[in-house]
């Protein structure tokens, strides 16, 4: 993924394969991101964006 790509998905929002984290501090939230991904269709963690 380029930055041109990563920059669409950052304004196109959160969805089922796309979900931001402002920062790696809560690992108990980032594991269940993750493990989210695993169990279904996959996905792209963008670590370094706020939810809002």
């Amino acid at each position: 993924m380029d930055k041109l790509e990563i920059q669409e998905r950052i304004l196109k929002g959160e969805n089922l394969h796309t979900e931001f984290k402002e920062s790696l501090s809560d690992n108990e939230t980032l594991a269940k991101s993750i493990v989210c991904f695993a169990n279904t269709d996959g996905g792209q963690l963008i670590i370094g964006i706020s939810n809002s």
